[in-house]
């Protein structure tokens, strides 16, 4: 058994109010990190997506005759 509290603390960077201790189940799942990078540059095809769905119809009876 792990202490939720000081789990918490470390993902969340204060003080948690949790149980003392934990299964090994919800342990691992709070243990879990997952650390993303960005592009310090621009990503051209954003640009590009956004025109797309600022282009694409708001309606949805597209057969108006």
């Amino acid at each position: 058994m792990t202490s939720a509290g000081r789990l918490l603390e470390g993902r969340y960077g204060r003080p948690a109010d949790a149980p003392e201790a934990i299964s090994e189940t919800v342990s691992g799942i709070l243990s879990r990190r997952c650390i993303r990078r960005y592009a310090d540059r621009p990503v051209p095809l954003l640009d590009t997506l956004l025109a797309c769905v600022q282009s694409a119809p708001s309606k949805s009876d597209l057969q108006q005759s």
